[in-house]
């Protein structure tokens, strides 16, 4: 038996003797220094009946219990003094009286454990048994005192209330509060007056002992000359109280202390030590991590890949929704975007150029990745708020276009060895996943590449659906005339043609020439019956019974998709990468409700793929065209009959390569360009961004369970404003209906539809999905980044969806209150 069980225990035996003795028992405590336990201690098989305020409701529900043959088994528990004319006076009669003081019990159970003085201590200053409890759980360091001022069980408790708590203490309390720092932490504080200075005192007393925990006591000594080392126990406490101090509810009001502290101290200018990768006492700790890591990036780009990578994951400080937060995790994700980019160009080495085959499937099962590295990064370098990284920018952009030049360069000489390739053809796309199916929309988009195929994938996969993403490889020029032809039905029989008449492009498909949309649509209904057949951005302003009603009405639905292209060839200074991932967040939506809707697959694909930038082609990568008749298309290719092709070229016979047609292809060599420079966003080539498009298939299984039968989904804008470029919403998912989260996007656009901000990842934020976890009853504090600019009183629609049916839930609006320039801050 525990210390700390002991006098419960005795007052359990002592009770249970009596009950066994006499059957009826009215147990008197008036000073109610057994009213939390009474239950606990009556032994099984006894009744207890309260006094609750009267007394002669209690005795006609004693009275109740002497209806019976054999003796009532019953405990009366009677936690106050009775009248003069006892009420209880017959009761008592028919059984005893059961009466014992606390300092009584904690002398019969401790006698043998603590001394006199302690019992004694206990017995006067606890006014109940669970007090007790509370002070021997907390050791022997902990007075009673404490106890009964801070409301505390043991000295971590105790030391956080006051650190956290706007309390006074007597100078009896604050004087054992003091002792109690010093034995339990270490920390030699003076008690004065001055509570709120002793409080600062204990927070910089803990910032010190965390910096002298990772560094070492040698860093601390130098900052605070009268320091003195810590017992592993008390570094253990000191850890334990930080840990407690830090919760959800408590991380802002001591958050702010350690922001003072570390600033009283100057413990942002200390030099970086390995060992603080893991220290969380404050988050000068996080600021010093990025100046570290930014610093590694030129010498050991992997160290500072592990290193951000530890602190997004792991610091308590980046799950602080605040502007600081905010701005530091975009920085920190800056880093490892940088690192994450070097690492994927070292998994990915450009390969030899043997034949056209072997660099497409390498491309195709794993070297996409590059690409995707090289996305992020860009993204990355738009929200980058502070100085320190221009340089690693620079250096891994010279990288990436080196390897770019390798790729495309064996890429050409490949195709001039081997042209074949055995990855499936874009024209037999229609054949292999669309032809057959009931209920089947067929979405295509324009210029979506291989990488951002598997991210739609990532961004539809559920534990309810799990979509197939795959390549194919389309015909030269990769333009959309050409790639949207060939994903007709009867591209794979009839074949592809292409001719030359004047400066333009003729596409064939079995003979017929194609030219327009219509020219499309009424090949998909030759093939499939009634066909709707909208853009993108008609399918997803569809209600919910309209969208319905199209698809019960139609064989095919097609979406045509033009986002991506335009964010890229729009892109003025660059290319437009949020408004590229906001199109790829669209598509995973509307997919969601139509399968909700009753579509049984979605296949999405693409004309062709691209390759791009993160600034403008330097003009000194531009090559002189081909001469004779001939058209430039889109910068990497030039198509016709060639009579001179410049030095740094390839030229190709079209027919070589799967088109019927006598026209040559003129590809460049390396990341080089017919034309101008442009914005750095380029197809029309053979590489395989530009060839290999993705074909994710998803087929629906059943219902979908989705949010919609919830109660409430609250969302707000606190005052109703976007003032600052990062921006926090508050989400509420009401309802008790749920016994797990549930999952649902969350978007900011403005009127026009066009995504405005990005939402910063976080603890309730799926870094693969993008989706938002909530649990019924409670709330998330979520924050945005802006990502365009915006102008004083223009309105910014937060809308809430359901993840899995696309669904909306909710939206709310709030009210640029200034100018916000985020696009011209870098």
């Amino acid at each position: 038996m525990s210390t700390i069980s002991a006098p419960r225990s005795e007052l359990a035996a002592r009770l249970a003797e009596k009950c066994r003795r006499h059957h009826l028992v009215v147990w008197d405590d008036p000073a109610k220094e057994y009213e939390s336990v009474a239950d606990s201690v009556t032994p099984d098989g006894w009744a207890v009946e309260r006094y609750s305020g009267s007394w002669w409701e209690l005795r006609r529900r004693v009275e109740g219990a002497f209806s019976g043959a054999e003796p009532p088994k019953l405990v009366v528990y009677v936690p106050s003094v009775p009248p003069a004319a006892d009420p209880l006076e017959e009761i008592r009669r028919a059984g005893t009286s059961f009466k014992r003081l606390l300092p009584t019990v904690l002398r019969d159970a401790l006698a043998g454990e603590l001394s006199a003085t302690r019992l004694a201590e206990l017995g006067s200053r606890c006014s109940s048994l669970t007090a007790v409890e509370d002070a021997l759980e907390g050791g022997s360091e902990l007075d009673p005192a404490l106890i009964a001022e801070l409301g505390a069980r043991d000295a971590e408790q105790a030391l956080a209330a006051f650190l956290l708590g706007a309390i006074d203490l007597s100078r009896e309390a604050g004087v054992a509060l003091a002792s109690i720092a010093r034995s339990y932490l270490g920390a030699e504080i003076a008690m004065t007056t001055d509570l709120a200075v002793v409080a600062e005192m204990l927070a910089q007393h803990l910032l010190l002992a965390g910096v002298a925990r990772a560094t070492g006591d040698a860093a601390v000594t130098a900052l605070v000359p009268t320091w003195s080392p810590l017992t592993s126990e008390q570094q253990r406490h000191v850890s334990e109280l930080v840990d407690r101090a830090s919760r959800p509810d408590t991380l802002s009001k001591w958050g702010a202390m350690a922001d003072g502290a570390s600033e009283t101290l100057g413990l942002g200018g200390l030099a970086w030590h390995d060992g603080m990768a893991g220290c969380d006492v404050a988050r000068f700790v996080d600021d010093l991590a990025f100046a570290e890591a930014a610093r590694m990036l030129d010498s050991d780009w992997g160290a500072a890949l592990v290193l951000v990578t530890s602190r997004l994951e792991h610091s308590r400080w980046l799950k602080w929704r605040d502007t600081w937060s905010t701005r530091l995790l975009s920085d920190l994700e800056a880093v490892r975007s940088i690192a994450r980019l070097h690492q994927r160009l070292d998994d990915y080495r450009a390969p030899e150029g043997r034949s056209l085959n072997d660099v497409y499937r390498w491309y195709a099962e794993g070297a996409w990745r590059v690409d995707r590295a090289h996305r992020l990064m860009e993204a990355a370098r738009f929200g980058l708020s502070r100085p320190g990284l221009d340089a690693a920018f620079t250096i891994v952009r010279h990288a990436y276009l080196d390897w770019l030049d390798r790729v495309l360069d064996a890429t050409n000489t490949a195709a001039a060895r081997s042209p074949d390739t055995s990855i499936v053809a874009q024209a037999d796309i229609f054949a292999k996943h669309v032809s057959g199916h009931d209920k089947i929309a067929l979405v295509i988009v324009d210029a979506m590449r291989l990488e951002l195929g598997h991210r739609l994938g990532e961004l539809l996969r559920t534990p309810h659906a799990s979509p197939q993403v795959t390549a194919a490889v389309t015909l030269p020029p990769t333009i959309t005339p050409v790639g949207m032809a060939n994903l007709l039905p009867d591209a794979a029989s009839g074949g592809l043609g292409l001719d030359l008449e004047g400066e333009t492009l003729s596409v064939r498909v079995g003979g017929r020439v194609i030219r327009t949309v219509d020219d499309r649509t009424q090949e998909y209904r030759r093939a499939a019956g009634r066909v709707e057949d909208h853009r993108l951005s008609d399918w997803l302003g569809l209600g919910d019974d309209v969208l319905a009603q199209r698809i019960g009405s139609a064989d095919l639905l097609v979406v045509r998709s033009q986002e991506i292209d335009a964010a890229g060839e729009q892109g003025l200074a660059t290319v437009r990468w949020s408004q590229i991932d906001a199109t790829i967040e669209a598509l995973a939506i509307l997919i969601g409700r139509l399968t909700a809707a009753g579509v049984k697959r979605v296949v999405v694909t693409a004309d062709h793929g691209f390759v791009a930038l993160g600034r403008p082609l330097d003009p000194s990568r531009v090559r002189p065209s081909p001469t004779g008749a001939g058209v430039i298309v889109h910068g990497r290719a030039w198509a016709g009959h060639a009579a001179t092709v410049p030095d740094g070229c390839t030229a190709l016979a079209l027919s070589d390569l799967g088109v019927d047609s006598r026209e040559q292809l003129v590809v460049p060599n390396g990341m080089t360009v017919f034309g101008s420079a442009g914005a750095g966003f380029f197809h029309g080539g053979i590489s395989p961004q530009e060839a290999l498009v993705p074909v994710v298939v998803v087929d629906a299984t059943g219902s979908r369970p989705g949010a919609t039968d919830l109660l409430t989904v609250e969302i707000e804008v606190p005052g109703g404003r976007v003032s600052a470029e990062a921006f926090s919403t508050k989400i509420t998912l009401g309802g008790s209906l749920f016994a797990t989260d549930v999952a649902v996007r969350i978007t900011a656009a403005n009127d026009a539809g066009l995504r405005v901000a990005r939402l910063v990842p976080g603890e309730s934020v799926d870094p693969h999905s993008g989706t938002v976890h909530l649990d019924p009853g409670a709330e998330a504090i979520l924050t945005f980044l802006l990502t365009e600019n915006l102008d004083k009183g223009q309105a910014v629609q937060i809308t809430v969806l359901d993840a899995a049916t696309g669904r909306q839930l909710t939206t709310t609006q709030a009210i640029v209150a200034r100018d916000l320039r985020p696009e011209e801050d870098w």
